[in-house]
């Protein structure tokens, strides 16, 4: 799956605010959209230092399998 800019720019702030606050969270797939909400399917684990980091969270991002 190859993530267009803008919808990791869409993401961002909400992965900042729920992983760096607290101890990390996870990235969802739901369809062909990437979402922060449990039950989705799980995409990846962002750490809370990651989650600081608009730099490495769009890395992540970028990275998301195709499955």
């Amino acid at each position: 799956m190859s993530v267009p800019d803008s919808e990791i720019e869409r993401l961002l702030p909400v992965i900042q605010k729920n992983c760096a606050a607290s101890g990390g969270c996870a990235v969802y797939r739901n369809g062909d959209q990437l979402t922060a909400v449990m039950g989705d399917k799980e995409v990846f684990w962002i750490t809370q230092k990651e989650g600081r980091s608009p730099d490495a969270i769009r890395a992540k991002l970028h990275e998301v399998p195709n499955d």
